[in-house]
């Protein structure tokens, strides 16, 4: 019986707690929201007037102490059949043991 009460005290108590806390706004799409940019990667390699490779380690302020070199080879990144494909390897590149690909817009 006691703890048939504890539980109905538990329950009761998240049941205030969840009806005095207050809920997340959620905003939905709007019919007034416009479309800025998209890109759908519809050639055969990448738009660099839209993308910027990271190219190396970021030892001057991106990197993270990572363990890959990042490069801008097609290995490592590339457009094909629509899709943006970025491919890391194990591989000895610029004195890292693996590559990946990097890029901003």
């Amino acid at each position: 019986m006691l703890k048939i009460k504890r539980i109905f005290v538990f329950m009761l108590l998240f049941a205030i707690l969840a009806s005095i806390l207050p809920t997340p706004l959620v905003t939905a799409a709007s019919d007034s929201w416009q479309l800025v940019w998209s890109d759908e990667f519809d050639g055969n390699s990448l738009n660099t007037d839209y993308w910027v490779y990271d190219i190396g380690t970021g030892e001057w302020g991106w990197g993270n102490n990572e363990l890959q070199y990042y490069t801008n080879r097609k290995e490592n990144v590339e457009v094909k059949n629509g899709n943006l494909i970025i491919t890391a390897r194990k591989e000895n590149y610029g004195g890292m043991n693996y590559t990946s690909g990097r890029i901003k817009t």
